[in-house]
């Protein structure tokens, strides 16, 4: 079987298509050998570069978030405690009659 070359009038070239910008969820990364940023996450998250950058910040403000709650838990209980005293109404003197 002899292969014939294929004689066409019509030529088509395949023209990549021009790079749109990154929208996707990547705050800074390499998709196939293209590196990619979205802008407003960069702007976002500032200083985070990778994930585990992320979930280290992320845990810190948890057990900020957690201490602050305690030590309020504390100080709520004491002072519900103080206030357990007697009260005496000294009152601004006798009533006039």
């Amino acid at each position: 079987m002899d292969k014939k070359p294929i004689n066409s009038k019509y030529k088509f070239e395949f023209v990549f298509p021009k790079p749109q910008p990154y929208i996707g969820t990547h705050i800074k990364g390499d998709l196939a050998g293209v590196k990619v940023s979205n802008p407003s996450y960069k702007k976002y998250y500032k200083g985070v570069d990778n994930m585990e950058k992320y979930q280290y910040m992320l845990g810190q403000a948890r057990a900020y978030q957690y201490m602050l709650q305690e030590i309020s838990n504390l100080l709520k209980a004491k002072e519900q405690k103080d206030e357990q005293g007697n009260v005496i109404d000294i009152g601004k003197g006798s009533p006039k009659t």
